[in-house]
């Protein structure tokens, strides 16, 4: 059970926020197991009500690529080798950035043409600020997409490319493609998602920072409103973890809220400096929790 409820947390990390339960009590779960979930599950859902999610990292969707490489194949069950390639690095992307803190926004080129370039980021329609971009793997890019990457690398906002040394247009390899070295030149090169975890997490792309480089079943993300700012965090181990921990907001106090028995923690030793938050905490295992920070 204890799986699922971390399955949770981290999509509640990810931004879903609807859920449709079909668990039931017998052989997979028990009565006072239901009411732990289900219980959990409300406390969730209430922690991230009324609070705007951040992110300093956008990563990007390669639907061009896949679709460029989906070919007829011998039997309909089995996708073409290119395609599969291109959608099991970015579920692997997906997976291993909220695991090891990096909270993103998906965007993709219709999106991302819409986004302004100012100041060293990627700024959103909506106000949301992106300081670093991660194309995955793929093999094909629109042309507006590559012209916004090079708009982007010269203005400063860190690009981070996995395993992609050249890509098509819609027009060929040629002209806006040909280009593509000009990203090259300024992005951070990594050959695997892994890699591309650990230079956005050095490069300070996060609005989480743990003690441990290394922790990659710690889930995190961060919301605010004009009153607090809240930190999920999904310990997704079997074990106690103990972190130092920086949290990257404006306040005066924090509390952790436990989502599996509702006790609420009051962090005395945290020491505000420079926007961060800085403290050490115990992570009970299996167990999603909250930071809030009370900006007031």
């Amino acid at each position: 059970m204890y799986d699922q409820i971390n399955a949770v947390g981290a999509q509640i990390c990810m931004g879903v926020n609807t859920y449709s339960s079909y668990y039931y009590q017998g052989g997979n779960h028990t009565k006072e197991e239901d009411i732990l979930f289900s219980t959990a599950l409300g406390r969730m859902r209430y922690m991230t009500t009324g609070v705007t999610h951040q992110a300093k990292t956008a990563v990007y969707y390669p639907y061009e690529g896949a679709s460029a490489e989906t070919l007829p194949t011998k039997n309909l069950w089995v996708a073409a080798e290119g395609a599969q390639a291109i959608s099991t690095g970015f579920r692997r992307l997906c997976r291993t950035l909220v695991g090891k803190q990096v909270d993103y926004d998906l965007v993709d080129h219709i999106n991302l043409g819409k986004c302004a370039v100012k100041d060293g980021k990627l700024v959103a329609p909506n106000g949301e600020e992106y300081t670093s971009l991660v194309i995955p793997y793929t093999t094909a890019l629109y042309s507006d997409t590559v012209l916004k990457l090079i708009e982007a690398a010269n203005a400063g906002v860190q690009i981070v490319l996995i395993g992609t040394d050249e890509i098509a247009c819609e027009t060929g390899r040629d002209s806006i493609a040909a280009r593509w070295g000009e990203v090259l030149d300024r992005a951070e090169y990594a050959t695997s998602e892994n890699g591309a975890a650990n230079i956005l997490r050095k490069g300070g792309h996060t609005y989480v920072t743990l003690s441990d480089a290394y922790a990659e079943n710690i889930f995190t993300s961060k919301r605010e409103n004009s009153n607090y700012s809240v930190f999920t965090f999904v310990n997704a181990y079997g074990e106690d973890k103990t972190y130092e921990i920086q949290l990257c907001a404006d306040g005066k106090n924090i509390k952790y809220y436990n989502s599996l028995t509702g006790a609420v923690t009051e962090i005395t030793d945290a020491a505000f400096e420079s926007g961060a938050a800085k403290f050490t905490f115990t992570l009970p295992a299996n167990t999603t929790g909250f930071f809030v920070v009370e900006k007031r």
